[in-house]
C-alpha cells in the first residue's frame, strides 16, 4: 500500500509544541499517520492541551486505572537524528511534514 498522504483524527494536539497525539484507542491504524510523506492531523478545539505536562497526567491516570492503550505516537514533524559523528538526519521515520487542521467553534 502506498499514499501520499494521510489524513486521520487524534487523541490530543499539544499547543506548546505543536504535537498530534494518536493512541490505539483511536482505531485508527499508524500506517495511515507515519507511512506518507505528508501527514494531516483533524484537531477539534476541545482536543488542544496547553502542554505535555497535562498529557502525561492524564496519561498516568489512565495507566493506574487498568485503561492503558498498546501504544501512543506522539507526532511533532520530521523525525531527527545524529550519528556518532553528529551528522544530522531527517525524516527518517514518520512523516516529512505534517499540518494541523483545527476545527470546531470558538
Amino acid at each position: 500500500m502506498e499514499a501520499d498522504i494521510g489524513v486521520t483524527g487524534v487523541d490530543y494536539a499539544i499547543a506548546e509544541t505543536g504535537t498530534c497525539v494518536v493512541s490505539a484507542s483511536n482505531e485508527v491504524g499508524r500506517l495511515v499517520s507515519l507511512a506518507p510523506p505528508l501527514y494531516v492531523a483533524v484537531v477539534k478545539k476541545g482536543q488542544v492541551l496547553p502542554s505535555l505536562d497535562e498529557l502525561f497526567t492524564m496519561q498516568r491516570k489512565t495507566f493506574l486505572d487498568g485503561n492503558q492503550n498498546s501504544y501512543t505516537s506522539l507526532i511533532s514533524g520530521p523525525s531527527r537524528s545524529a550519528d556518532i559523528e553528529y551528522t544530522l538526519v531527517t525524516g527518517v521515520h514518520g512523516p516529512g511534514e505534517v499540518h494541523l487542521l483545527l476545527v470546531g467553534e470558538d
